[in-house]
């Protein structure tokens, strides 16, 4: 075998290597898993799948045994929603998730559970967040006075 068949050989390996890496990281890419978790304030915080499903459970116990989703379907929520493509979510993005898979497993008074609970929580970070700046008004230490 001469010197350039050797070559050609190696550069068309090394070609086929290159491309296979790419292909690859593209697959590698394409299976990204969230990471992080922007949340409301502008926080980012690691990704916990525990807190869906916390919070999928705790809807589920104010609804009718046959209104309920089981453990597999909420796992099952949780695949689908961490084979996006995305390695950051925000929280509504994530909630809006979990809404729509209820809704699609035609689970809709759980749906509306969760809805519900949505609602409320924004409405106890508005109350604290009006608290807070109550309470530096009094303390004199809001920057506007």
């Amino acid at each position: 075998m001469s010197d350039t068949t050797y070559s050609s050989m190696v550069i068309k390996m090394s070609i086929k290597s290159s491309a296979f890496c790419f292909f690859i990281l593209l697959t590698l890419r394409d299976k990204m898993t969230i990471k992080t978790v922007l949340k409301r304030n502008g926080d980012i915080v690691s990704y916990d799948a525990n807190k869906i499903k916390i919070a999928i459970a705790k809807a589920n116990k104010e609804v009718k045994h046959n209104e309920r989703v089981s453990d597999t379907y909420i796992e099952q929520i949780i695949t689908e929603l961490e084979q996006l493509p995305k390695e950051q979510l925000s929280i509504e993005d994530i909630q809006d998730f979990v809404e729509l898979k209820l809704m699609e497993s035609g689970k809709y008074e759980l749906a509306k559970k969760y809805i519900i609970y949505r609602y409320k929580r924004a409405l106890i970070r508005r109350a604290n967040t009006t608290d807070e700046s109550i309470l530096s008004l009094v303390k004199t230490t809001n920057k506007e006075v």
